[in-house]
């Protein structure tokens, strides 16, 4: 799966493990900590593809690719659904 953040978006960092995200176009908030920030965070620092991502997410947890890859892909449709993310 490739994706990529929606460009309209308005990245706001709360502290070190959160952000929260701004939509301007249809006056939307959402909040991410923990697992759900570096996930947008790898998008933002332009991380596109889900194999590289969950490759990413094992460095930085520690976690096997097949602990990791089936849940971050959900949770990347999961970002599409919520029109955070675009899917490519």
């Amino acid at each position: 799966m490739k994706i990529r953040l929606k460009e309209s978006l308005e990245l706001i960092p709360l502290d070190d493990d959160s952000m929260a995200i701004f939509d301007p176009t249809d006056e939307t908030t959402h909040f991410f900590e923990g697992t759900g920030y570096s996930i947008v965070k790898a998008v933002a620092d332009g991380i596109t593809e889900s194999d590289s991502l969950a490759a990413a997410l094992c460095e930085e947890y520690s976690a096997t690719y097949e602990e990791i890859h089936e849940d971050a892909v959900s949770f990347l449709q999961r970002l599409v659904d919520m029109k955070v993310m675009i899917a490519l």
